[in-house]
């Protein structure tokens, strides 16, 4: 069987495609990852075959003001307004490159950034397309649309009105180049009422990088979201800089970094974080890869650090401190350590929530909110709170016993094997 992966999007739309690849791969089956340039060491270096997309999704950000998107997190329909002006100029040119990588395909699976391309190729060709998620974009009673900031609704009534309104958003989305693609592969007009989750009169199902140990799946997802563990890879071990080993030998410290979203870092934020080290007497290294910053030694208390494997780091420190990203949380809990969330936007006050839930941290504080005062009561919270590391090793234990990328393959040859449409 063929099957193309696009994966378009941040590091964490990426990264854990390489695993389902791979997995799909040991099983016999033909798989590739379509992905920016940026990506293709990621990918390559787990000897996945790369094809890559001439839209450069960095650029694009920064043209259209990425610093302003995060800052807009606290209003989602600003944050939705930004998402389609970024999108509208370069759909048609994402979708002739997908196709181009799609016509030999057996499957599609696709990321979010992919679905509007993903979903009228599949359609146009016939074949059967999965959805690959790191984060649960899907309808459900029990929360909100992952998309927003507000995560503390408990009304099922309520959290399923914002996915239906997020499916309108959506499905508005490039919906006169949809029309114009759809008219164009002989394919039916939209419906006033069209979703992108449905297709062929059922629904397509979505695959989660994802354990049950840290979301159990809501009973309004049978048949529609599958996930059987995190689907990570290993991360190839490669030396920490000798910086950073040298920063270790002082003592366990306090890991902060925010991934994709450390463009917004500001010179305020490190002079806040020296400030609350200095009070609590800690020791921190702080990852600065894609910020304005370089590394060094910003005190001797704190570490600036480029981007450096998790795998090897973080077992080493006794906190993390980040933004929020899936795949961060999920290598924080593999490693066993408490966290501390500050979301910017998207999903990351989402995966805010879900940390507190589970027990892993204290209450998370939005990065426009974060200051020394709540900075310092949270790293106090987690210092003085047994029970949040003893949960982080709990749930740690348990994700070491899934096999999450296995248990995927399988469900996807299944489903691409059982596939018919219902004319």
């Amino acid at each position: 069987m063929n099957i193309t992966i696009l994966a378009v999007g941040l590091r964490g739309d990426v990264f854990f495609n390489v695993t389902l690849a791979n997995a799909l791969i040991a099983e016999g089956h033909n798989a590739f990852i379509a992905s920016t340039q940026d990506f293709a060491g990621l990918i390559e270096e787990y000897n996945v075959p790369f094809r890559p997309i001439k839209i450069n999704l960095r650029e694009i950000y920064a043209h259209f003001g990425g610093q302003e998107i995060h800052m807009s997190a606290g209003s989602v329909l600003k944050l939705y307004r930004k998402m389609r002006e970024m999108a509208g100029p370069y759909a048609i040119q994402l979708l002739e490159e997908c196709l181009a990588f799609c016509r030999e395909a057996d499957l599609i699976i696709s990321s979010p950034i992919a679905l509007f391309p993903a979903y009228h190729i599949a359609e146009y060709l016939k074949i059967p397309l999965i959805y690959a998620f790191a984060s649960p974009y899907a309808p459900t009673k029990q929360f909100p649309s992952v998309f927003q900031p507000f995560q503390r609704i408990t009304l099922p009534f309520l959290n399923l009105l914002t996915h239906r309104i997020e499916d309108r958003i959506l499905a508005s989305f490039c919906r006169a180049d949809a029309a114009s693609v759809r008219e164009r592969f002989a394919l039916p007009k939209m419906a006033r009422n069209f979703s992108y989750r449905r297709m062929h009169g059922r629904y397509i199902p979505t695959i989660l990088s994802l354990s049950p140990q840290v979301l159990p799946p809501p009973s309004d997802w049978k048949d529609k979201v599958w996930y059987f563990g995190y689907l990570l890879p290993k991360e190839k071990p490669i030396p920490l800089p000798t910086e950073i080993e040298r920063f270790l030998s002082k003592g366990s410290p306090i890991y902060i970094g925010f991934g994709s979203m450390n463009n917004i870092l500001k010179k305020e934020h490190l002079e806040m974080v020296d400030s609350v080290l200095k009070q609590n007497n800690e020791q921190a290294i702080f990852m600065i890869g894609g910020s304005q910053f370089e590394p060094g030694q910003y005190s001797s208390r704190l570490l600036l650090a480029p981007t450096c494997d998790h795998s090897l780091l973080f077992p080493r420190v006794k906190m993390i401190i980040h933004h929020g990203g899936a795949s961060t949380l999920a290598a924080s809990l593999i490693t066993g350590k408490p966290t501390i969330i500050a979301p910017c936007a998207f999903d990351n006050f989402f995966w805010g929530v879900r940390a507190e839930r589970i027990g892993v941290g204290p209450r998370m504080i939005p990065f426009g909110k974060l200051n020394e005062r709540k900075l310092q009561k949270a790293i106090s919270a987690v210092n003085n709170t047994p029970r949040f590391a003893q949960r982080a090793q709990e749930i740690s234990r348990e994700l070491a016993k899934e096999n999450g990328a296995s248990q995927a393959a399988a469900f996807i040859i299944r489903y691409a094997q059982n596939f018919s449409i219902n004319e």
